[in-house]
């Protein structure tokens, strides 16, 4: 019984086991290269705040456009406010010029009046 002989394969084996050693070895890293991609948390965090920047990005445009169209509505419609406020103090203005003139008519009627019948008596 030698003990040299138990460890020395074939000349077949060898190739075969060289082989598989490869194969094990190369399958073994790509294993180790998944595991360091998941665990990069360096990497993650960037991914993910670059995510979260990319959504802040599309939410800050989408309200954008929103106040963009409420500022445009709003625009449309101040010059017909400012034009009926306008419109309201010309209106008032008249009204008061007018109740003014009626006030002075009346005041001028009143003195002719009492001027006539002062002097009657």
């Amino acid at each position: 019984m030698s003990t040299s002989g138990a460890h020395e394969a074939a000349p077949g084996n060898v190739a075969d086991l060289t082989k598989e050693i490869k194969q094990t070895r190369q399958a073994l890293g790509d294993a180790v290269q998944q595991l360091t991609a998941k665990t990069d948390v360096k990497r993650l965090a960037s991914e993910q705040a670059s995510q979260q920047a990319d959504r802040l990005k599309a939410a800050a445009g989408r309200a954008r456009a929103q106040l963009t169209g409420v500022a445009d509505t709003a625009k449309g419609k101040l010059p017909d406010s400012a034009g009926q406020v306008r419109q309201a103090v010309a209106d008032r203005s008249h009204q008061r010029t007018a109740a003014i003139a009626a006030a002075g008519v009346f005041a001028i009627v009143a003195a002719v009046l009492l001027y006539q019948w002062r002097s009657s008596r």
